[in-house]
Formats: C-alpha cells, structure tokens, sequence
C-alpha cells in the first residue's frame, strides 16, 4: 500500500490530531493518526492528498484523496 499523503508531501510536521492540552493544535505539536492508504496499482491514478486542517470540528483534521 502507498500512503497516499506521503506520495505528494515529503515535508515534516503535517498533522491530523492535536491534543485539546496544552494549545497544542495552536503550537502545531500533534500526530498524524489519521491516512488514506491506496493499494500500489492505483499510484500513477491518484491527483492528490491534503489534510484539511481549517476544519476545526474535532481533534481530528478530515483528510481528502483524490483518484483521477
């Protein structure tokens, strides 16, 4: 399997939970529990994979994967 948000973004720090302590979503100090993993046929199909980490509903970030 591909992770598919590893594919398009090699950058560290890129996470999709924050604790609600410590202002960590604030200070950018959270993990990134949350993946869109995509089987390895369908690598040369996928357009792209962001963390939508605007939407501030949960501790936890929606992701979106695009397959062409």
């Amino acid at each position: 399997f591909i992770d598919s948000f590893r594919h398009f973004n090699k950058e560290p720090n890129n996470y999709t939970w924050w604790s609600y302590r410590a202002n960590a979503r604030a200070n950018n100090k959270g993990w990134r529990l949350d993946y869109a993993m995509a089987a390895q046929p369908l690598q040369d199909r996928l357009k792209r994979a962001v963390i939508l980490s605007e939407a501030q509903h949960s501790d936890h970030c929606p992701i979106l994967l695009e397959i062409e």
